[in-house]
């Protein structure tokens, strides 16, 4: 099997705008699997972890999800189902398990960085995710100060 060599390069649709970085694929291994197929890698606590098992990542992480159907996408790896592990911080227990490619939830991400990336350009705001700096999301948020005190 040929590899592509664009597999192992930064994902940078949007004219670069936005970046990623897959963290493997996978070229062959046991029969019954197709090949070739995105590989990711996550790690949680214990927590998050058994969230993920008992409910799987697209209910558990659903940005994790998407994340992984958009690599699909723009690495063009989306005719065979992806493979995540993700590895309990805890106790370094592992989970497996085979995404299938999800055109509609591709289109939803890839729609929205569009849409954020025209606001963005034409130095529109968007409107925020709360209406308190201290909310937990925004206090994590490495632009929370710039967000913040661009719009009072």
């Amino acid at each position: 099997m040929k590899s592509n060599p664009n597999w192992f390069r930064y994902i940078t649709p949007f004219d670069g705008k936005i970046a990623g970085h897959i963290d493997g694929v996978l070229l062959s291994g046991p029969d019954g699997f197709s090949y070739p197929a995105l590989w990711e890698c996550k790690t949680m606590n214990n927590k998050y972890w058994r969230d993920c098992v008992s409910r799987g990542i697209a209910l558990s992480h659903p940005h994790y999800f998407a994340q992984v159907q958009l690599y699909m996408a723009y690495m063009r790896l989306d005719e065979n189902p992806a493979l995540i592990t993700v590895l309990n911080k805890d106790s370094a227990e592992m989970h497996h398990e085979w995404i299938a490619f999800d055109a509609q939830v591709e289109q939803k991400y890839s729609d929205r960085a569009v849409h954020i990336l025209k606001a963005s350009n034409a130095k529109e705001f968007l409107p925020r995710l709360a209406n308190d700096p201290n909310y937990f999301i925004c206090k994590m948020c490495r632009f929370n100060k710039t967000c913040w005190e661009q719009q009072k």
